[in-house]
């Protein structure tokens, strides 16, 4: 294990942060890093909303961050003997028998379907991206058509899902799910438990783990600690922008529980949670939350081959990519995701290292600037290892 030098660390982080929020890429955020369980780096960097500075109560939209939470979740149901992740999705709900969903593919930006599906969907396969369920284009078709009532609930969203054609059958293609596959995952958690999802997380892991302001339908109170999106406008001048009321991401409703995209979470609560991944599956007392074995395997380890993957960094373990090139910034065995709004997580066995940076910028507006604030963060990090 190397050790991170804390002055260079900071002299790293500051000098990027402050440029981008010069340079009006990012209107504010919070980093946090901690190596063998010890806090090393915590600074707030910028502004709020346009008058307000950011401050440690600061709550985020944590998008596709979200989905390490719901993969947790569905392990906890694994470790209770309620869910095989093996078993076919249409054991627990029946609407997802593979032999009646149809294979579509788009074609003069049509959606054409092309044949029936012949192989059955099995419940690991929703939380690496190779369901076919919600993936890529056919995301943004499924979204298109959604009406208010379809997406008013976790139910209804997924019986609408239960219509679509799939991308692919499934375990032939990996195709990155943003949300759909991920509710189906929470429905089945909800269906094993008798819990809704959000009391599900907050009973076993939120609670436990003294997350108090990790939730799907913030308080009033809180959606007034939620920062403001940046996003830039044609000539590059940063502002804060409106975003659907009552939503935590784009248009769902807060109460939809969307379990791929939908938690909102401080950087202090989030980095409790990068510290229970690292501790495998314990908090800071010694406490289990989720069984270590669990984690090592299932997120911690790549459940899809390379076969799959193509040319990549990263394989999909269980909602986290997992680091497995050797010539990659963070060393081979880290894992963790990022948030559609700029969040950024990873948990780094290796040296001891959980960094979480949180702010929200509408990056894919201008050059997907997510990824670069992303690569930085981590190319500062391990920089300051020494």
């Amino acid at each position: 294990m190397k050790i991170l030098d804390e002055a260079k660390l900071k002299r790293n982080i500051d000098e990027n942060v402050k440029r981008d929020i010069e340079e009006e890429f990012v209107g504010g955020g919070e980093i946090i890093v901690n190596q063998n369980g010890e806090r090393v780096f915590h600074e707030l960097y910028g502004k709020k909303n346009a008058s307000e500075d950011i401050s440690p109560d600061c709550l985020y939209r944590i998008a596709s961050m979200t989905k390490p939470v719901t993969a947790c979740a569905v392990l906890k149901e694994v470790e209770r003997g309620n869910i095989d992740l093996d078993d076919d999705v249409s054991n627990y709900l029946p609407e997802f028998e593979y032999s009646k969903l149809d294979i579509a593919k788009v074609e003069n930006f049509k959606q054409v379907i092309v044949g029936k599906n012949t192989k059955p969907i099995k419940v690991f396969h929703l939380l690496t991206h190779t369901s076919g369920i919600g993936s890529d284009w056919l995301f943004g078709k499924a979204l298109a058509k959604m009406t208010d009532d379809d997406r008013k609930s976790l139910g209804s969203t997924v019986a609408y899902y239960s219509k679509e054609p799939l991308q692919f059958e499934p375990f032939t293609k990996e195709c990155y799910s943003p949300t759909a596959s991920f509710d189906v995952a929470a429905k089945i958690v909800e269906k094993t438990s008798g819990k809704p999802f959000d009391v599900y997380l907050k009973d076993n892991f939120f609670d436990p783990l003294g997350m108090k302001d990790t939730t799907f339908t913030p308080t009033k109170e809180q959606w007034g600690r939620v920062v403001g999106m940046f996003d830039r406008d044609q000539n590059g001048k940063g502002y804060f922008c409106e975003m659907p009321e009552g939503c935590v991401y784009e248009n769902f409703p807060a109460q939809c529980l969307c379990a791929g995209a939908g938690l909102v979470s401080g950087a202090e609560d989030y980095s409790r949670f990068a510290e229970m991944l690292l501790a495998e599956g314990k908090d800071k007392k010694g406490n289990t939350i989720l069984d270590g074995e669990l984690i090592k395997s299932k997120m911690a380890t790549p459940l899809v081959p390379a076969s799959l993957m193509g040319q990549n960094i990263h394989q999909w373990g269980l909602g986290v990519r997992v680091i497995t090139n050797e010539s990659y910034i963070l060393p081979v065995g880290s894992f963790g995701w990022s948030g559609a709004w700029a969040t950024a997580f990873w948990v780094d066995p290796v040296n001891r290292i959980t960094a979480i940076y949180m702010k929200n910028i509408r990056c894919t507006r201008y050059g997907e600037y997510e990824e670069i604030t992303k690569i930085n963060f981590e190319k500062d990090v391990m920089d300051a290892l020494k």
